[in-house]
């Protein structure tokens, strides 16, 4: 499976929806059916002044990779175009989940180029666990995935850059329990503790953007 993801800026909201209604007619007649749109309402951290305010997820299945050729580019919206890859295991969506609204977080991380490598690793054997933890076995986290850029195919030089987008539904009275909950599945993983965890990753990456989203796929 293939992940391409549109990073955009709109001056307004009509000129947004305007964009989307024609954009998912172009999605359709390439047999893009698995997407979906996050408008940003705030940011809790960035890097820069100038701020993303729509983004696209699109899932491409590798048979059908031509498209991606096919799809048009507006320069004048687009921040950045790239094709990504899930983080291995990383794509966790709850099996058993209650009704009720969620907060949609996205975070475009920048990791040090040297240390990549680490990152991953730290995914795979601490943080993954520890969500998938949290969301099969407490309820207020509904999704987890996380994406590695694979390819830029645009980016406007005047934004920050990233290489890492991750995606979480969850209710937001979950930020009083995460620190527990994820120490817990920390240590089910057996891996360091919540401390050792974080200052270690504040030490090889930084949060490019990390908003709050409304989310919508129709």
């Amino acid at each position: 499976m293939i992940y391409l993801v549109d990073t955009m800026q709109f001056e307004n909201r009509d000129e947004e929806e305007s964009f989307k209604n024609e954009f998912k007619i172009e999605l359709q007649k390439l047999n893009i059916n698995k997407y979906r749109f996050y408008q940003s309402k705030f940011f809790f951290e960035k890097t820069s002044k100038k701020k993303w305010s729509l983004l696209c997820l699109m899932e491409i299945d590798e048979s059908n990779r031509e498209v991606i050729d096919e799809l048009s580019q507006n320069k004048d919206y687009l921040i950045r175009r790239e094709e990504m890859v899930l983080t291995p295991n990383s794509n966790i969506a709850s099996q058993n989940w209650e009704s009720g609204s969620v907060s949609n977080i996205v975070e475009h991380v920048e990791v040090q180029k040297e240390f990549l490598g680490e990152f991953q690793e730290i995914m795979i054997q601490n943080n993954t666990p520890a969500m998938t933890y949290i969301i099969n076995e407490k309820n207020w986290c509904k999704e987890f995935i996380a994406l590695e850029t694979d390819r830029i195919i645009y980016h406007n030089s005047s934004y920050p850059n990233w290489n890492q987008i991750h995606f979480i539904a969850m209710r937001m009275s979950g930020m009083f329990h995460y620190k527990k909950d994820f120490s817990e599945g920390l240590e089910k993983a057996n891996a360091l503790d919540f401390k050792a965890n974080f200052d270690r990753l504040k030490e090889i990456r930084t949060f490019s953007y990390k908003a709050s989203a409304n989310m919508s796929n129709d």
